[in-house]
């Protein structure tokens, strides 16, 4: 039996019920709800014993055979000693994860949900307990192609089972938004064009999921719906001369596997139209199940979860996703055609054709077997760094110069430089 840990993270808060994770996301973030359900199906196959390592309480369905909650990067390590682990899991870095992992004689994977930097590159390519890296995303996968990480790396969709029902009512009024309330997932951009979408559509509703302490506690603001900073910014387009929200817009607050319900009754889903480091998208997924058409961003991973225009319609500018919207909700058949050429695209990412990769995974890494070959570019090639990043892989590793950064180290080393001026 190969005895398997997952670390899900330092994210704090409330006991999280996820005895029934086959039916949805139990309303924690996507990142915790992808590997709790990559989890629990390991579970289900004798060779594995599966523990939950966090510190954050959860509760979990059978046959995981624990969950334990550890306050610190120490008691995470100590854990896994005494339950003599063989594989962690796990997506956070920090220069005391890396000491405890360098010294220890567990075989590591790495989970990268989100864009990775330098630094985690170098200390995944250069350590031998990292085994692999796992991205989840080919548009994410390729931009890394030209670093020495993609040489332990591979590309494993993120798991979604599709428990959703057919039935669906477009009312075509409701536009729902899911995601943290938070500039990195885009609220903001939202609040500017939605009273542009009411001049247009007079009865629209906007429905917002989500909670500025989606991924941990924190103080919010005076509305009680994101920190006091980021609400400052996004209540002059959303409140009216009193200051009060307008009567449009429905804060929900965190839903957990009740977010299908309002999906099946809405028109059009809204997914983090900033984009700006999107892997993967799993609400696009979630939606799509209720045959709800997203509009979005035109970049990064949204390529992986959606065929612009045929399950989705994604857009270069602000302005073309507010004019998406009101398309999406005046075009009753558009709006029926999208969800559900989505709903039928999603089975890619079910639990059938996703598994059996991790299974492998796991297996060649506990035989020491696995062996890596470099996967090709996904269109579209024009996505973001990819044509540099293309031709900065034949300088390093087709020529051999092997002294050139690559695009990774190099957008790092920028970044750097603008924080110190």
């Amino acid at each position: 039996m190969i005895n398997v840990a997952f670390y899900l993270g330092n994210n704090t808060g409330s006991t999280v019920n996820a005895i029934n994770i086959e039916n949805g996301n139990p309303g924690v973030g996507g990142t915790q709800y992808v590997m709790l359900l990559v989890a629990h199906y390991l579970s289900m196959k004798d060779r594995y014993k599966i523990t939950i390592l966090s510190s954050r309480e959860y509760i979990l369905p059978p046959p995981i055979d624990k969950s334990l909650f550890v306050s610190s990067i120490d008691d995470l390590f100590d854990a896994m000693d005494i339950l003599n682990v063989d594989i962690l899991i796990l997506r956070e870095y920090s220069n005391e994860i890396a000491y405890q992992i360098r010294n220890t004689n567990i075989k590591v994977i790495y989970w990268s949900h989100n864009y990775i930097d330098d630094s985690l590159c170098k200390f995944i390519a250069s350590t031998p307990q990292v085994k692999c890296n796992v991205f989840v995303g080919k548009q994410q996968y390729d931009s890394y192609a030209d670093n020495d990480i993609i040489k332990k790396s591979v590309c494993i969709y993120n798991i979604f089972n599709d428990k959703c029902s057919e039935n669906r009512i477009n009312d075509s009024k409701t536009v729902v938004f899911l995601g943290s309330i938070t500039s990195k997932k885009g609220f903001l951009e939202v609040c500017r064009i939605w009273k542009g979408v009411v001049k247009q559509v007079p009865n629209a509703i906007l429905l917002v999921m989500g909670s500025g302490n989606l991924y941990g506690k924190g103080e919010l603001g005076k509305y009680g719906i994101a920190k006091a900073e980021f609400e400052r910014q996004c209540m002059p387009f959303i409140t009216d001369k009193n200051g009060d929200i307008v009567d449009s817009i429905q804060f929900l607050g965190i839903v957990g596997s009740d977010k299908e319900n309002y999906f099946r009754n809405a028109s059009v889903g809204i997914i983090n139209p900033s984009n700006l480091r999107e892997t993967f998208g799993m609400g696009i997924v979630e939606m799509a199940a209720a045959q709800l058409p997203v509009v979005s961003r035109a970049k990064n991973g949204y390529y992986d979860t959606t065929i612009p225009g045929v399950t989705a319609l994604l857009s270069h500018s602000l302005y073309d996703i507010q004019r998406d919207i009101v398309k999406l909700l005046r075009n009753y058949d558009l709006n029926v055609k999208l969800g559900h050429n989505a709903k039928r695209y999603i089975t890619k990412f079910s639990p059938f054709n996703i598994m059996p990769h991790w299974q492998k995974l796991i297996d060649d890494v506990y035989n020491d077997s696995l062996d890596i070959e470099y996967d090709h570019y996904t269109s579209p090639l024009l996505c973001g760094f990819k044509p540099l990043v293309i031709l900065n892989r034949f300088f390093r590793f087709s020529i051999g110069l092997r002294f050139l950064p690559s695009i990774v180290d190099i957008e790092y080393f920028i970044k750097r430089i603008k924080r110190k001026i």
